[in-house]
């Protein structure tokens, strides 16, 4: 990936995100802020868990947890919209 080479080349530190969907979804950082968004969504599933990239919205995952019995909790109502990394 492009963006970790030149930060690893230039000794930048990266903050990763996904999207908030709250009024204190909002991000700062002393470092590049990388919003992980478009082609981040890829998603590994175990017997025992779950890992899933940081633009992974929460309802996909729920997805393929529901073949398990299981889910993401707690349940906010921005389940539709929230995007965050995971591994439980």
């Amino acid at each position: 990936m492009l963006i970790v080479t030149l930060s690893q080349q230039y000794n930048i530190p990266l903050t990763f995100r996904g999207s908030g969907t709250s009024l204190s979804g909002q991000a700062c950082s002393d470092s590049v802020l990388v919003v992980c968004i478009h082609k981040w969504q890829t998603i590994h599933l175990t017997q025992d868990s779950i890992w899933c990239d940081c633009g992974v919205i929460g309802s996909e995952a729920n997805l393929v947890l529901k073949p398990l019995g299981k889910k993401i909790g707690p349940d906010p109502a921005t389940i539709n919209n929230a995007i965050f990394s995971l591994y439980c």
